[in-house]
């Protein structure tokens, strides 16, 4: 499986408006598409992290040209602390 790591820091004021734009743009996109394992949003004191979950890799790269992400920068990018820090990471082991 391929996972692929988005680490957001957004302004505090904002950070229940990106969730819930998250949520209904990003998620709802996912929902449905090949290959997708998983997806979820994590958040902690300080960062916000979107996890996606494919079978391999190309089913992320098939994702990706849905604009998704294109169309979530253009809306955020006012909110942002700093530029989004992507990561990308295969799996071993799974319980």
């Amino acid at each position: 499986m391929f996972t692929a790591t988005m680490d957001y820091r957004i302004l505090p004021e904002r950070r229940d408006d990106f969730c819930n734009y998250w949520n209904e743009q990003v998620l709802s996109t996912a929902k449905g598409q090949p290959g997708i394992v998983r997806m979820m949003l994590l958040e902690s004191e300080k960062l916000i992290m979107a996890i996606g979950v494919w079978e391999d890799k190309s089913f992320a790269e098939d994702f990706m040209k849905t604009g998704v992400f294109k169309d979530l920068m253009e809306h955020i990018t006012s909110w942002l602390l700093e530029d989004p820090k992507p990561s990308t990471w295969d799996l071993n082991y799974f319980l």
